[in-house]
């Protein structure tokens, strides 16, 4: 019986037929063997919860509409990007993989972010305001970013999300322009 239950089997019992010390010593390993299995099993149960729980908040990350990314706070690498942020940036997720969230940055911005890291956080979560991204294309865009503070496989990083709000200033500037074309109009 031991064998078996070493080997994962917790169905099997001791034979107990006896009402001397070995027949109590038997009842015991049989109690015990019960309580290893319903232990067992509820951590197996918590798990298996765990698996799914995490499962879901990937599927968050990972099918959000938004573009989003985590990065370290160490080395600025990206260590992981969701679907949108692909789609949007164009870069392939390996190419995000392998770049720095400097990258992504015209040259001229990369002394502000810079800046802007080594200030520091006051806070977990943070409305970083506004920012020029740079696609692959080399496009440049604007972006709103909100970021947080976590753990990423055992590194210090920041989740960010990033809002491209580019078509609204171009539409903003729009209707400036014809506000002013309108006022000419009227002198």
């Amino acid at each position: 019986a031991a064998g078996e239950i070493a080997a994962g089997n917790f169905s099997r019992r001791v034979a107990n037929r006896r009402r001397d010390e070995i027949g109590r010593l038997a009842a015991a390993f049989n109690a015990m063997i019960d309580q290893v299995a319903r232990e067992l099993a509820a951590r197996q149960h918590a798990e298996a919860a765990l698996r799914d729980r995490e499962a879901s908040f990937r599927a968050l990350f990972a099918d959000n509409p938004l573009p989003m990314w985590v990065y370290d706070t160490g080395t600025l690498k990206f260590l992981e990007v969701n679907d949108a942020a692909v789609k949007h940036y164009g870069y392939t997720r390996d190419e995000f993989l392998a770049m720095t969230i400097s990258d992504i940055r015209p040259p001229e911005d990369v002394p502000r972010l810079l800046s802007t890291i080594a200030e520091g956080r006051d806070d977990d979560y943070k409305q970083a305001g506004e920012w020029r991204h740079r696609l692959k294309s080399g496009r440049v865009i604007s972006v709103e970013i909100v970021s947080h503070t976590t753990t990423f496989d055992g590194r210090a990083a920041v989740l960010v999300v990033a809002r491209d709000v580019t078509e609204r200033h171009e539409l903003e500037q729009r209707l400036r322009q014809s506000q002013k074309m309108e006022a000419v109009g009227r002198l």
